[in-house]
């Protein structure tokens, strides 16, 4: 049983009139994350409600935060999570909705089973690019668990682009914040050689910090075929070493 970490994703609201606007700039996120798909959906819907909708593409919840505190960037409304907005700094803000949770993943490449984030200390970890929400979400808690730049790498990528690194073996872990179907958590869900680290301290996590939910996600939660698929593509890939191994072949 997986145990994870997760938070609240609110959408937060700048009322800057009493009737209806029919005119909304809304700060999303990254191009390859959920809130910027969000942000289409929101587009669409209130079209046919006669609102027209401007995106405004963002590289996360820090910034979009700063263009809601800015009375000058033009941003009505932004995709925010839980935790990223100081307590002493929402007078002016009101959060609209609770739309859903959304789990902090830590992928890793280690011969060890890893279950506690003090086990990623003295290693190379991607916590996401300045001005996105993992790294908001993140890094205060691997400073609970004195992991810091100062006895760690801390590498500034986020996303697809981590995910990468860490395939290349440019890093040792990554954090990713997202729905499963986000294309860095599904595509690193499903390679072989990535370990999904389950959180043996999540209900430690959710006593300290108001804004995280400790939630169990039992086998098949994800995709009941996974590990069916893995079982057919590593058959699949023994079958063609045998076959080039009988050739006189050498596999790569």
């Amino acid at each position: 049983m997986l145990a994870a970490i997760v938070l609240a994703a609110a959408l937060l609201v700048w009322f800057v009139e009493s009737t209806k606007p029919r005119q909304i700039v809304m700060a999303s996120g990254p191009l390859d994350g959920l809130h910027h798909e969000l942000a289409l959906r929101y587009k669409a819907i209130l079209a046919r409600n006669g609102v027209t909708v401007t995106e405004r593409v963002t590289t996360g919840a820090e910034e979009n935060f700063r263009l809601l505190r800015d009375l000058k960037s033009g941003v009505d409304v932004a995709f925010m999570l839980g935790g990223v907005v100081p307590p002493d700094q929402r007078e002016g803000l009101e959060m609209l909705a609770a739309l859903y949770y959304e789990p902090l993943w830590v992928f890793y490449r280690s011969d060890e089973v890893l279950s506690q984030l003090d086990q990623l200390r003295y290693k190379r970890i991607a916590i996401g690019t300045p001005g996105q929400g993992v790294r908001a979400f993140l890094e205060p808690l691997l400073a609970a668990n004195n992991v810091t730049g100062f006895n760690s790498q801390f590498v500034p990528l986020g996303n697809v682009e981590a995910l990468r690194a860490l395939q290349a073996g440019k890093v040792d872990a990554i954090g990713l914040l997202g729905a499963v179907t986000s294309p860095a958590v599904f595509q690193a869900l499903h390679d072989k050689d990535l370990k999904l680290m389950s959180h043996e301290r999540a209900e430690a996590y959710q006593r300290r910090y108001a804004h995280i939910t400790a939630l169990s996600l039992p086998p098949g939660t994800v995709d009941l075929a996974l590990r069916i698929r893995r079982e057919r593509r590593d058959a699949a890939v023994r079958r063609i070493d045998d076959e080039r191994r009988a050739a006189g072949l050498h596999t790569a």
